[in-house]
């Protein structure tokens, strides 16, 4: 009989083949203690450095990112334990006696990783608006202004006609259209500037008493910042925000160099000066770039902590200021924050707030009930400057309705203070589409910029730019918020726009006081000076032989900028002081 071949016998013992993860695991399991050590400590210093000088993390107890890494570092150094634990499983051991068996090192790390994370799981639901929708609701206060419409929104904004000669302003030039300025200054600069550097955002500030958007040089990338590191970047391009004719200008300013920009790199970076300045701060993402009075620039960051549980609610609580010029950093407190600086609250924090604000009036399950007075914001917001105090604005409107608003809020970016006022009216969107439907504009196919809040006669009214495809801005246009579709003009200039506009509104214009209080003087001007104050400008001037003092912010007093010796000049004084400067004729 012959023997069965050997080789074609059916193999009975397959060798066992182990999956790639339990050979890794077999792996660990040999490593000591001490060499187990010794590799999560070198691994757990390259994330830590990682975090800080990358990732710039926040050592806040009220960042939830830091807790969340920190759980990451503690399952980190958990990994023993539970390849330990599994081994001890494998070879016969029950579950307590492979706990015992695990060295007690490892063990607390595991521990400690499962509590916070059972911590932090609670603290996240538990702090949401399901639970606490009357602090989410109450985290700003809205005084709301009842009554008709007109009377309250006297109280808020100058009238028209003082846009230019009174304290009110609003930015005519958009912040695209400034970056089409400014884009066209640096490619005309006799530098060369536009090759290595740019501007890549902008914004808008109070300076030399009027509104300018403004914005900083940046390298264009690593080399480019490679050959400007040691001087910083050539300065800034501001843009005057009001201009209204069509040879607007941007300027380019390079009496101050830069080196610490978003743009540059490693430790020129402005967000990573600003970081190690205050590593325990809780910031705010988005910097502002800010002048002070000597058009000096500066970089801007919100500090902000979580109201609610160290979780959830952001609410500002200080600002951190950088010199762009030499890196110095310092921290303020809000109500402590240098008077040049315009941008003092988080623009995003004011709106999310006014959305708790609107939507949990009635606690959280009315909003997906019985949504009775669930409103929200529209899309988009503006900027008003008024009496020294920059507002952000922009309309409420009932979260079923978003085609038209039941009011405007206007909330202080210093104090916070918002102010609703109750008008029922176009919001914004539906006002631009009313302007780029008026007949001029809709055939030269013009759109139009997004609208600012204004008071045109105490009749409530949306104020904006008509452009072409390119930005560049054409006419300008006025709509009524309430009534938007018939009550609307546009002309070349503001003026003629206005003059247009007024046909539209007569009936509808509350009359003004007749006999203000005060009485009236009027004299030859023999002395008038200008000074600086607490950040602030005066006058000081003599009328007939008498001095007075006034402020830049007294109504009518942007007259004296103009006005020399021997101009005759009519003033308003209430109890000595002067409350109005009534006009200044010129004198040849």
């Amino acid at each position: 009989m012959s023997k069965p071949i050997i080789g074609n016998e059916p193999n009975h013992n397959p060798k066992h083949k182990r999956n790639p993860l339990e050979n890794v695991m077999g792996k660990l399991s040999k490593i000591k203690f001490k060499t187990a050590l010794i590799i999560l400590g070198v691994f757990t210093a390259v994330l830590i450095f990682w975090q800080i000088y990358f990732s710039l993390i926040s050592f806040s107890i009220y960042n939830v990112g830091l807790r969340a890494f920190i759980i990451i570092l503690l399952l980190l150094w958990s990994i023993p334990f539970f390849v330990f634990f599994i081994k001890n499983r494998k070879e016969g051991y029950t579950k307590k006696e492979s706990l015992k068996k695990v060295h007690w090192g490892w063990q607390i790390p595991a521990g400690i990783a499962t509590v916070l994370i059972v911590v932090c799981i609670c603290l996240a639901i538990f702090t949401t608006p399901m639970f606490m929708a009357k602090s989410y609701n109450t985290m700003i206060s809205v005084d709301t202004k009842s009554g008709t419409a007109e009377e309250p929104f006297k109280e808020f904004t100058e009238e028209v006609d003082d846009f230019y000669d009174g304290d009110m302003q609003v930015a005519i030039i958009d912040k695209y259209f400034a970056s089409l300025l400014g884009e066209k200054v640096l490619g005309q600069s006799s530098g060369g500037y536009a090759s290595q550097f740019e501007v890549n955002d902008y914004t808008l500030i109070h300076y030399k008493e009027s509104l300018y958007w403004v914005g900083a040089l940046e390298p264009k990338g690593f080399f480019q910042w490679t050959s400007s590191s040691k001087t910083g970047t050539p300065g800034y391009v501001i843009v005057d925000a009001t201009q209204t004719d069509a040879n607007a200008r941007a300027e380019l300013v390079t009496t101050h160099n830069l080196k610490y920009t978003p743009g540059a790199y490693l430790w020129h970076d402005a967000e990573r000066q600003m970081y190690f300045s205050n590593m325990g701060a809780l910031r705010e993402n988005e910097l502002s770039f800010e002048l002070d009075d000597d058009g000096v620039p500066y970089y801007t960051q919100v500090i902000y902590k979580k109201k609610f549980g160290i979780t959830s609610g952001d609410e500002a609580t200080g600002l951190l200021i950088m010199n762009a010029t030499n890196g110095e950093c310092k921290s303020y407190a809000l109500d402590k924050v240098p008077d040049w600086v315009d941008n003092v609250q988080s623009h995003s924090m004011i709106l999310k707030q006014l959305n708790y604000w609107g939507e949990y009036s009635h606690g959280y399950f009315n909003t997906w009930f019985a949504k009775e007075e669930v409103n929200n914001t529209t899309d988009g917001y503006n900027y008003v400057y008024n009496n020294g105090r920059f507002y952000i604005t922009t309309g409420i409107t009932a979260k079923s309705e978003d085609s038209a608003i039941i009011g405007m809020v206007l909330s202080d970016l210093r104090t916070k203070q918002t102010v609703m006022y109750n008008m029922v009216g176009a919001t914004e969107q539906a006002a631009r589409k009313s302007a780029q439907g008026i007949q001029e504009a809709a055939a030269a196919g013009y759109y139009a910029s997004f609208p600012t809040l204004i008071n045109f006669s105490g009749v409530p009214t949306f104020y904006m730019a008509l452009k072409d495809n390119a930005g560049n801005i054409k006419m300008y246009a006025y709509v009524n918020v309430q009534d938007y579709t018939s009550k609307l003009a546009a002309g070349i200039t503001p003026e003629i726009a206005k003059e247009k506009y007024l046909e539209k509104i007569k009936g509808d214009i509350v009359d003004k006081p007749v006999v203000p209080n005060g009485e009236e003087k009027e004299g030859s001007l023999s002395f008038i000076t200008a000074y600086m104050q607490d950040g602030n400008t005066y006058f000081f001037i003599t009328v007939d032989g008498v001095d007075y003092e006034i402020s830049i912010k007294t109504k009518g007093a942007k007259q004296l900028l103009k006005a020399s010796v021997n101009d005759t000049v009519k003033i308003r004084i209430d109890g000595g002081a002067v409350t109005e400067v009534i006009s200044v004729t010129k004198n040849s």
